[in-house]
């Protein structure tokens, strides 16, 4: 067993369909991972990890988990997983 020191206590906005559905339902999908995000009272103590189909390139990432990075960076948040500069 993993030692709780050393244990990732992680959430996901994608596993919880039916807030994901009204969260874009009353607020839009432009903005779904950003609030999300501020909801769940992100931290400089928190990491954000980004999966992405974009193949490591900014570019051809979805604007949506572009922002999401943007705002964690803005609370200090660490970064971890990316690929791009």
């Amino acid at each position: 067993m993993i030692p709780q020191d050393r244990r990732i206590e992680c959430y996901a906005p994608t596993d919880n369909v039916s807030e994901l559905t009204a969260r874009t339902n009353d607020e839009g999908w432009a903005t779904i991972f950003v609030e999300w995000l501020k909801i769940s009272k992100l931290l400089a103590k928190d990491a954000v990890f980004i999966f992405s189909v974009g193949g490591g390139n900014l570019e051809k990432t979805s604007a949506q988990s572009r922002d999401g990075l943007a705002h964690a960076k803005t609370v200090g948040a660490k970064d971890h997983g990316r690929r791009w500069a």
